[in-house]
């Protein structure tokens, strides 16, 4: 999760210092009572890890995207959809 431009930039920076091709990819859950569902309902195998709340979730900071981007909805779609959208819109 990227939600603010600064870290966006430095992964980009990580990539062309390396160097390998990037591709950003943002993960949008559009139906606003499917994403409140699986917040509270997110399941975690880390033990100390505390998932956030809803309320948490929807008070974060989040700068939206700018330049070329990948952006995938998963609001009716299965995992396997969403990576084989990724995956066909991939251009490296």
């Amino acid at each position: 999760m990227n939600p603010v431009a600064a870290t966006r930039t430095a992964w980009r920076a990580v990539a062309q210092a390396i160097p390998v091709p990037a591709c950003e990819v943002e993960i949008i859950c559009s139906d606003t009572d499917e994403h409140r569902r699986r917040v509270e309902q997110r399941e975690t195998d880390l033990p100390s890890f505390v998932p956030p709340t809803w309320d948490e979730v929807c008070s974060r900071v989040y700068e939206p995207w700018h330049g070329h981007h990948i952006v995938i909805d998963t609001a009716a779609r299965t995992l396997e959809q969403a990576l084989a959208d990724i995956r066909g819109r991939l251009v490296l």
